[in-house]
């Protein structure tokens, strides 16, 4: 909770004020906050029930699609 605290205070003091110790303080805080997400394994429960006899469970991808290159749009079959 104090590592929130700060990091908050780095964005009103240092990154959107003028202090430069906030700002500096901001940048180490961020960047092991960053490192942390990024090297953490954390599994996400995001739905748990029981399946009744003749029920089905379908897991799909329902990422967005994303256009290939400048000026592109998508395009979908169907």
């Amino acid at each position: 909770m104090l590592t929130r605290y700060l990091r908050q205070r780095a964005i009103t003091q240092g990154f959107l004020g003028e202090s430069k110790f906030w700002y500096r303080l901001g940048v180490v805080l961020w960047a092991v906050h960053l490192l942390n997400r990024l090297i953490s394994r954390r599994e996400r429960v995001v739905y748990e029930g029981e399946l009744e006899p003749g029920q089905t469970l379908v897991i799909s991808d329902m990422r967005p699609l994303e256009a290939t290159g400048p000026g592109k749009s998508v395009t979908l079959d169907g």
